[in-house]
């Protein structure tokens, strides 16, 4: 039986350090991409939920003086134009900057 404790340990080890490889290259990969934090942290981005008659929309902007970012909340009703309504909202939010 001892050379099966010998197989088992071998394939157990070989699992291991494989996962320990993937998770290496995957580190790798995510170090290779400094500008997506950077983009992520400094941008501006708005999500649009669908609500009960209408919509609501969350900005969240980036707030470099503060170091911190802001988040906004509006409400778009269903026979308002969509278009014209979220360039307000972008409008609103680049004067508050």
């Amino acid at each position: 039986m001892k050379w099966f404790d010998q197989w088992f340990y071998h394939k157990c080890r070989w699992a291991c350090d494989r996962a320990q490889q993937e998770e290496e290259s995957q580190d790798e990969f995510q170090l290779s991409l400094p500008f997506d934090n950077k983009i992520k942290s400094q941008g501006f981005k708005l999500e649009v939920y669908r609500a009960t008659g209408g919509l609501v929309v969350e900005s969240t902007v980036y707030d470099a003086k503060l170091d911190d970012d802001r988040h906004g909340l509006y409400v778009i009703n269903d026979d308002a134009d969509l278009g014209h309504e979220l360039s307000k909202i972008i409008t609103v939010e680049r004067l508050k900057l």
